[in-house]
């Protein structure tokens, strides 16, 4: 989808997630791929996960994480993801 055929409300949504992640609030699986180093296969095989935090909510069809709530889980995990890299600017 273009942005020209986006609508204002997709608009705003995308600024306020892009916003949200920059400063480490909210992620979605790509951005939890970026994060831990891992390929977005394995991030949303991970999501799927028992234990897994649920998701803080939706944007689209999209699920998005509170960064804190999955980075401790990721703590508890041995051996999940590679090291964590902080995200980089766009």
């Amino acid at each position: 989808m273009t942005s020209a055929s986006l609508t204002d409300e997709q608009r705003r949504a995308r600024r306020a997630h892009a916003t949200l992640s920059d400063a480490g609030g909210i992620v979605g699986t790509s951005d939890i791929a970026e994060r831990w180093g891992i390929t977005p296969n394995r991030a949303r095989a991970l999501v799927k996960r028992d234990g897994f935090p649920e998701p803080a909510g939706k944007i689209g069809q999209s699920d998005y994480w509170y960064a804190a709530d999955v980075d401790r889980w990721r703590a508890t995990q041995p051996g999940v993801g590679g090291s964590r890299r902080e995200p980089q600017p766009s």
